[in-house]
C-alpha cells in the first residue's frame, strides 16, 4: 500500500542510470558527418602554400635573420671571444 518494494525501486533508478549511459555513449561515439571535401581541401591549400613559399624563399636566399650570419662576416676577436667564452662554459660544466 505504500508503493512497489525498495528492491523494485533501486532496479527501476538503475534501469534508468544505465539507459542514459548508453544514450550519451552513443551520442558520443556516433561518427560525425565531415564537411565538404573542397572546403578541406582550400583550406589546406591556404595554409601549405605559403609556407612552401617560405621555405623555398628561406633556403634560396638564406635571410641572415633565419639562418644567422654567414661564417666569413663576423670578425676575428668576436669569433675568438665567443670561442673563449665557449671554453668558459664547458669548464665550469
Amino acid at each position: 500500500m505504500g508503493g512497489p518494494p525498495p528492491e523494485v525501486e533501486r532496479a527501476l533508478a538503475l534501469r534508468d542510470v544505465m539507459d542514459h549511459a548508453v544514450r550519451v555513449e552513443r551520442e558520443i561515439t556516433d561518427p560525425q558527418p565531415l564537411g565538404p571535401r573542397r572546403g578541406r581541401l582550400v583550406s589546406a591549400l591556404l595554409v601549405c602554400l605559403p609556407l612552401l613559399a617560405l621555405s623555398a624563399y628561406s633556403w634560396i636566399a638564406r635571410p641572415e635573420f633565419i639562418w644567422g650570419p654567414s661564417g666569413g662576416s663576423m670578425p676575428v676577436e668576436r669569433r675568438e671571444a665567443n670561442m673563449r667564452f665557449t671554453m668558459f662554459l664547458l669548464a665550469r660544466r
